[in-house]
Order: C-alpha cells, then sequence, then structure tokens
C-alpha cells in the first residue's frame, strides 16, 4: 500500500476526527446550545491531550491522563461527562469498525465519586413578601413559585388546624 495513503487514512483515525464524525451525526438529537458545549469540552478537556492519536491506539492511561487533569480542577462531574462522551465516540468507532475496544468505558470506577452534600439555598431577594413566597416578578420557573405560594399558605393553615386540634404525635413548629 502507498504510504502517503497509509498516513492519511491514519489522520481520518484520529480520536478527533472520529468524534467530530460523531458530534456531526448525533447534534440534531440534542439542543443547539448542548451541541456546542459538548464540543466545546471535547476541545478544551479532550483534544490537546489525545485528539492527535490513532483511535485504535489510544488506551486505558491515556483516557485516565486526559480524567485526571479533569479532576485536578475538582470538576468531578466534568469528569464523568467526559468520560461518558469519550465511552459514546469508542462505541460510535466500534459500530463503525474503526476501533476494537473501549477504554473509557474501564475507567468509570478509575474516577472520584461527585461529591454530595448540602448547597446553600439562594439568598430570599428583598422584593420577595415576609412569608417567603416568591413575586410573579421574580425569575424562576411558574411551577416553583405557584409550589411555593402553596406551601406558605397550606403550612400556616395546617399548623394552625393540628395545634389546636392537640395533635400530640405531630411536630408543628410553632410560628
Amino acid at each position: 500500500m502507498d504510504p502517503s495513503r497509509i498516513k492519511k487514512q491514519q489522520a481520518a483515525d484520529t480520536f478527533k476526527a472520529i468524534a467530530q464524525l460523531w458530534h456531526r451525526k448525533r447534534k440534531d438529537l440534542v439542543s443547539e446550545n448542548h451541541a456546542d458545549r459538548i464540543m466545546r469540552s471535547l476541545e478544551n478537556g479532550v483534544f490537546p491531550i489525545i485528539g492527535h492519536l490513532p483511535i485504535v491506539k489510544i488506551g486505558p492511561a491515556h483516557i485516565l491522563q486526559v480524567l485526571n487533569l479533569i479532576e485536578e480542577r475538582r470538576a468531578f462531574d466534568q469528569a464523568h461527562r467526559i468520560r461518558q462522551r469519550m465511552s459514546d465516540i469508542f462505541v460510535f468507532a466500534i459500530a463503525s469498525g474503526l476501533a476494537e475496544t473501549d477504554p473509557a468505558v474501564l475507567m468509570r470506577n478509575a474516577l472520584r465519586p461527585i461529591p454530595k452534600g448540602n448547597y446553600p439555598a439562594p439568598q430570599q431577594d428583598r422584593g420577595s413578601t415576609r412569608t417567603g413566597v416568591a413575586d410573579a416578578n421574580m425569575a424562576g420557573w411558574p411551577q416553583t413559585k405557584l409550589a411555593s405560594r402553596l406551601m406558605a399558605i397550606t403550612d400556616t393553615t395546617i399548623s394552625k388546624r393540628y395545634r389546636n386540634l392537640g395533635y400530640s404525635g405531630l411536630r408543628v413548629p410553632h410560628g
């Protein structure tokens, strides 16, 4: 086979080239904004490290190198998303006959778990009413604002009823 043809074939089978093909085929399935975020995350976190490599030469150590750099920034959830995207690209390459294995799937348990915890609630706007009911002009989902109003109304009403009925098994805060 012609050496220049082999070189062109290898360039076409790089991780970046296959990822771009995968992205073109999948971008109609998601919103334009989400498709842009996916490509940007690959361009920023993956392509500089393994984009130039032929996909068949990429192993678990390469994937781990990409993910470790993301985890060093303490972006654990992003590392998990990037790993999933890389795995999707490898599955696409396998289905296209361009790769034989998916080293990204092996790295799932190598990642640190996404920290779970309580995050502080957003501070109340000064424009909100005394009871914390969402103002109609506040930003937010209509369902959330409606639920907030309903909660404020029913909480006060139910609390007073239970206190007046004397249910001893219920803990109703006074106030």
